[in-house]
């Protein structure tokens, strides 16, 4: 396999992951943004927490990244407390650790 097509491979499974954690984040709705239609509205953070998966060892880690995507992109003043994305970040590390 050439290195560019190792590059797609991890970029279409990149893309399948983000999208399978922005359906858990938004089947959680943290922040209550769920109005049923709105299916991509966790599209951003689900895209930065996988960009950060790989650094992580634990669901706990995981846990932490979330949270702090969460505050960086809605501010600690409404954020929900760490322990809120806890079940999120669990079915999160699950779903990043599944076999290909």
């Amino acid at each position: 396999m050439c290195p560019s097509e190792r590059v797609t491979d991890h970029s279409i499974k990149q893309a399948q992951i983000a999208a399978k954690v922005n359906a858990l984040l938004f089947d959680a709705d943290p922040m209550r943004l769920n109005f049923g239609d709105n299916t991509d509205e966790y599209q951003i953070e689900a895209d930065h927490i996988v960009e950060m998966l790989h650094t992580a060892q634990s669901a706990n880690e995981v846990t932490d990244m979330v949270f702090q995507v969460f505050s960086a992109c809605f501010g600690n003043e409404v954020t929900p407390r760490k322990e809120t994305f806890s079940p999120v970040a669990t079915k999160i590390w699950l779903v990043y650790n599944q076999p290909p």
